[in-house]
């Protein structure tokens, strides 16, 4: 089994109403690609909170953080699915787009 590690940050260049996107970096392996986890924080919140690990009751956080959270978990479930139904490789991308509903696998 390739190393699987999913990790969140935020882009400050695609902002809405002052809030930054948060991105989710999906690492297997040597393969790696980011999506849009279609969620928003304000900048200082993101950097207050240590990444939501430390999300207060403030505002939305703590059900921001729990679904932003979630993401790992579901895509781990991705995988352990589509490796137990192929023997090809998988790519961080397969994960993705199994993720987001862009192929059958989810």
């Amino acid at each position: 089994m390739s190393k699987l590690k999913v990790s969140f940050y935020i882009k400050n260049d695609k902002k809405k109403n002052k809030e930054s996107a948060i991105y989710a970096r999906i690492n297997l392996g040597s393969s790696t690609t980011t999506m849009f986890t279609g969620k928003y924080i304000c900048p200082m919140r993101w950097k207050k909170t240590n990444m939501l690990q430390n999300a207060n009751r403030i505002n939305h956080e703590v059900s921001l953080k729990n679904y932003i959270y979630d993401i790992p978990t579901r895509i781990m479930d991705i995988y352990n699915k589509i490796s137990h139904e192929r023997h090809n490789p998988i790519s961080a991308i397969d994960l993705k787009n199994s993720y987001l509903g862009k192929t059958g696998n989810k």
